[in-house]
């Protein structure tokens, strides 16, 4: 079964698309954030069923009602990990903030294992990293 980790390009673009559905409807942004991952989630068992794009990157398609995301990703075989690059709404053109996503080693490393979480006190339902462990 593989890993799936977040980049941080990942774990922005989870803030920036729940902050921007908050400005309108709280519990719709909770339950698009949980939906995704959810969506996401399926790249353990199945890392290469998302559809190849260039520079062996591919993109998962999450529905979401009439809509949906798209989740730019590398599977990184030798290591079985589904690195999550980037994030995006389907009319969104490109991927927002995105230099240079390609899967490098550096990148890995970087990465966090978490899934994203709602930020405890805040009042959006944005991704946060899970704390520091001591």
């Amino acid at each position: 079964m593989a890993k799936v980790i977040y980049s941080e390009q990942a774990f922005s673009d989870f803030e920036r698309l729940s902050d921007f559905l908050a400005g309108t409807d709280l519990d719709l942004a909770f339950a698009t954030v949980d939906a995704i991952q959810e969506g996401i989630a399926i790249l353990e068992r199945h890392p290469l069923i998302g559809r190849p794009v260039e520079h062996e990157l591919r993109e998962l398609v999450i529905s979401r009602g009439k809509t949906g995301y798209v989740a730019l990703y590398a599977y990184l075989e030798d290591r079985d990990v589904a690195l999550v690059l980037a994030i995006r709404h389907q009319r969104e053109a490109g991927y927002a903030g995105a230099r240079d996503l390609t899967p490098s080693a550096s990148a890995a490393t970087s990465a966090r294992s978490a899934r994203p979480r709602r930020r405890p006190g805040r009042a959006t339902p944005a991704a946060a990293a899970p704390p520091p462990s001591a």
